[in-house]
């Protein structure tokens, strides 16, 4: 028989907690891992210096968690992709801004060691 154990990870966003508290509220229910995109009273995410990475990174750890995934905001949520023009893509204002929130959150994840993103493509 393995030892398979389900991990579970909280979506901090729906707490609507401080991040620490809502770190400690995941910690105390037995989240082993945690997630969020925008969180009250920090600085977005797509927006964080380097430094802040590392900070809240560390605020992560001294709780006893594991980021699951790494969310710049929700990036292509609220763009039809199928309605912008492929040969001028790159001008298209919201797309131009949750592709630099993506590419954010990729260098994030290096950093974090974390091997996953959250993109969300609603089609429409």
């Amino acid at each position: 028989m393995t030892d398979h154990r389900f991990k579970l990870a909280i979506w901090l966003d729906e707490m609507k907690l401080p991040f620490d508290e809502g770190l400690a509220v995941a910690k105390q229910i037995g989240a082993t891992y945690v997630w969020f995109a925008e969180l009250p009273g920090e600085t977005a995410i797509a927006q964080m210096s380097d430094a802040e990475v590392d900070t809240m990174g560390a605020r992560v750890a001294r709780h006893g968690l594991k980021l699951f995934q790494i969310c710049a905001g929700h990036p292509f949520h609220n763009i039809r992709l199928m309605d912008l023009d492929p040969t001028s893509i790159q001008d298209h204002p919201a797309f131009h801004q949750d592709f630099n929130a993506l590419v954010r959150a990729m260098q994030i994840a290096v950093r974090w060691d974390v091997g996953a993103l959250c993109s969300v493509y609603q089609p429409g």
